[in-house]
């Protein structure tokens, strides 16, 4: 799989970053790309007791319709909370993270994934897969038929 680490820096001087794919051909020469972010994590250099408070936003499908969401997705503070991991998916860009209180710095650690944009049919099994649930069903059935002869429910 052809990954790219991803890293940004919020700060009180750099309070957004955004990502987006759109136009980068020589970076990511596939355009279907999606981020994975892994850890907020509060700089060494934060004012004690204050709060980071981290937000994204993004773009959410509603009722068919592209719908702008905000949303905080990290709060830090010195003394308290350095660090959090998590594994948020962010398949569409762009993706805007901002600062919205605090001073920072906070570093966004992640990576940037090929997106598989093919939507497979789940309700589809491969030949192996069919052969393995036809045996369990001929078993059940089987099961069933002894227990039928012997008087007994399943």
């Amino acid at each position: 799989m052809d990954d790219n680490f991803y890293a940004s820096t919020l700060d009180s001087t750099n309070k957004s970053v955004k990502w987006d794919v759109v136009g980068d051909t020589k970076e990511f020469p596939n355009p279907f790309y999606k981020l994975i972010i892994r850890q907020f994590l509060l700089g060494h250099t934060a004012k004690e007791n204050e709060y980071n408070v981290v937000e994204i936003e993004t773009s959410s499908m509603s009722e068919s319709k592209p719908n702008q969401i905000k949303v905080p997705v990290a709060v830090l503070k010195a003394g308290e909370t350095r660090s959090i991991q998590t594994v948020l998916e962010f398949p569409d860009p762009p993706v805007t993270f901002k600062l919205v209180e605090g001073n920072g710095p906070v570093y966004i650690h992640g990576q940037q994934v090929p997106g598989n944009y093919e939507i497979e049919d789940s309700t589809e099994l491969s030949g192996e897969e069919e052969e393995e649930e036809d045996e369990e069903d001929a078993k059940v059935s089987i099961s069933k038929a002894k227990n039928a002869k012997n008087g007994k429910k399943n």
